[in-house]
């Protein structure tokens, strides 16, 4: 994980007041979707802002240290992919800043690891900490949605986009 912050940071706790985690969705991703019939509809209080996706953030505690980011960030409203009738609403976002960085959601009534987080890169920008990560489907995200609409077209480490999360401190 590359964790990129100012030589002058010291390890700190950030009590999470809100602000916003966007998504924006990989030029390719979004022509799997088109290709394939699906619509991705937001699910509020999330909004569309394109070509990004904004969940609110509601809660939650990261810890950031010169090496070193840990904790969570929960979200607001999420994405309902559908096709042909079928929808499957994914909601909830819970980002987990672990050895291995994830997003899990709800999906139904489950919770399951969405997607995978990598090359992460975390900044201080005045009173807020962005935190930037590359974002694939989880082996989980693949399966639920390979099994909502009885098909193989969703991956394990498909690209889907980047997250930017702005956190206020």
């Amino acid at each position: 994980m590359l964790v990129a912050i100012p030589a002058t940071a010291s390890a700190q706790t950030v009590r999470i007041r809100g602000v916003e985690t966007a998504l924006a969705p990989t030029p390719a991703f979004n022509q799997l979707l088109s290709d394939n019939g699906y619509v991705l509809n937001v699910v509020s209080p999330a909004g569309p802002r394109p070509p990004l996706i904004v969940f609110p953030i509601t809660s939650g505690r990261v810890g950031v240290s010169r090496t070193r980011i840990a904790g969570y960030v929960n979200h607001a409203g999420g994405v309902a992919v559908s096709r042909s009738g079928v929808s499957s609403s994914l909601t909830n976002f819970k980002v987990n800043f672990t050895r291995r960085p994830f997003v899990g959601v709800r999906s139904g009534v489950n919770r399951i690891k969405f997607l995978n987080l990598s090359n992460l890169r975390v900044q201080t920008v005045g009173r807020r900490l962005v935190v930037r990560a590359d974002a694939g489907l989880a082996v989980q995200g693949a399966v639920a949605l390979n099994r909502a609409f009885s098909t193989t077209n969703f991956s394990t480490n498909q690209p889907v986009g980047v997250i930017q999360l702005e956190i206020r401190r």
